[in-house]
């Protein structure tokens, strides 16, 4: 058992320093990892998908999410690491608090989801971005001007890219179970 959790351990470590270069250097090295991705992601669908009809909808859903992780690449690395890190700790904070705090099942389709976990999902995002942006880089803020629309408009927004990862792994679940 702990020698697994070692291999693990060093695999994600190993895979996590690798993708990040890729993030940060571009070019050839982001564009091969996206589309290592991109297959990879195809060929677990097309496992999944339970009709044609619905490996259809989920194959324009893959190519529209690289599609877009790569024009955010290229248009603004910063921003771009921030929704991928909000996304991994959004994973990281469901996964901690539902195994701490446990609670009641939030749905009987994906028995391990917890409210407490759900609830630790938007926990540790919100603390990932304001850590981010605070000391990491500030100008994702500074360059803004907001008026009060605006700012209501950037919290439904950001409140939505937390939430996103959270619902498009439920969604995931509900599909590969139906």
């Amino acid at each position: 058992m702990f020698s697994e959790l070692i291999k693990r351990t060093i695999t994600s470590i190993v895979i996590f320093v690798l993708t990040f270069y890729c993030f940060v250097k571009g070019s050839y090295f982001f564009n091969t990892l996206i589309l290592l991705i991109f297959f990879t992601s195809i060929y677990e669908w097309y496992k999944l998908a339970l009709n044609k009809l619905l490996f259809i909808f989920g194959f324009f859903f893959i190519l529209l999410s690289v599609i877009a992780a790569y024009i955010l690449r290229n248009d603004n690395l910063s921003f771009f690491m921030l929704v991928i890190l909000v996304s991994v700790f959004t994973d990281l904070g469901g996964f901690i608090c539902g195994k701490i705090f446990k609670g009641p099942k939030l749905t009987k389709l994906s028995p391990n989801k917890t409210y407490s976990g759900s609830l630790g999902s938007f926990v540790f995002s919100i603390i990932l971005s304001f850590f981010y942006i605070k000391f990491i880089d500030n100008t994702l803020i500074n360059n803004i001007k907001i008026n009060f629309t605006e700012y209501l408009f950037t919290i439904v927004t950001g409140t939505l890219r937390v939430t996103s990862p959270s619902y498009t792994q439920y969604g995931n679940s509900t599909f590969s179970v139906t």
